[in-house]
């Protein structure tokens, strides 16, 4: 009998990511008008009830919306303005003009963004662009960030259950005393491979053929190499390889 982590295989799995996309009643209510001028929105502090329309619906937008405002309270509107457009853009059928209005914001305003937005929103954004992009190019390098940060996530927090500190390098044991990989996977070669700077340098050279999507793939894959605490960063360390001072991104 064949094994199955999780109960009821791929069809379940479809079904609980296509119940979290059900859309949400009136959702640019909630925004400034897509035509608004984004530089005044940038400098401008969002405040409670800032852009909360004169009814607020007892519906799921209700809450994202009191969430996201609690989040950046304080901050720049225009962080408001791209987390609750990634929020109203998970939703199916996408509310029109929404998608539109997203991409005039990277357009407009990619480099601040890129700088300006946390670790979660960027990946947030990655996603976004993974689903929804305009070109492959947009698509296929918002997909890899997003898959690759998540992937880190999942490891990381596994490793951490162990207590494991992130800059810990676990005890080396001969090659011929380890266990096998899963899924009938080659171990990594951790001298010579270079398994890890082809994921990123791949990725990056995607995203030099888009110019909307290098901003957020050129901050998120310099926070991978400008991080001691990942996978990668004690992969260079095995190798013996020590970091140089100064961004080379």
């Amino acid at each position: 009998m064949s094994l199955n982590i999780y109960p009821g295989g791929l069809a379940r799995l479809v079904q609980r990511f296509e119940k979290k996309q059900t859309p949400m009643a009136q959702p640019l209510d909630y925004l400034p008008p897509v035509d608004c001028d984004l530089a005044a929105v940038r400098s401008t502090a969002l405040t409670p009830g800032m852009y909360r329309p004169d009814t607020l619906p007892k519906t799921t937008l209700e809450r994202v919306y009191l969430e996201i405002t609690a989040e950046f309270e304080g901050q720049s509107a225009f962080l408001y303005l791209h987390a609750m457009l990634i929020a109203i853009l998970r939703r199916r059928p996408i509310a029109e003009g929404a998608e539109r209005f997203y991409f005039r914001l990277w357009e407009e305003q990619g480099d601040w963004l890129a700088q300006h937005l946390t670790t979660r929103w960027r990946i947030s954004a990655a996603t976004t662009f993974g689903e929804l992009g305009r070109t492959a190019h947009q698509r296929a390098v918002g997909t890899g960030l997003s898959v690759m940060f998540d992937m880190i996530k999942l490891y990381e927090s596994e490793r951490a259950l162990n207590g494991r500190q992130p800059t810990q390098l676990g005890k080396r044991v001969p090659a011929d005393t380890r266990p096998d990989l899963p899924l009938g996977l080659g171990p990594y070669m951790t001298r010579r491979g270079d398994l890890d700077r082809n994921l990123l340098g791949r990725l990056l050279q995607q995203a030099n053929q888009d110019r909307l999507i290098y901003p957020l793939a050129k901050v998120m894959i310099g926070d991978i190499m400008g991080d001691s605490g990942t996978v990668f960063a004690r992969m260079q360390r095995r190798k013996g390889i020590k970091p140089t001072k100064g961004s080379e991104v």
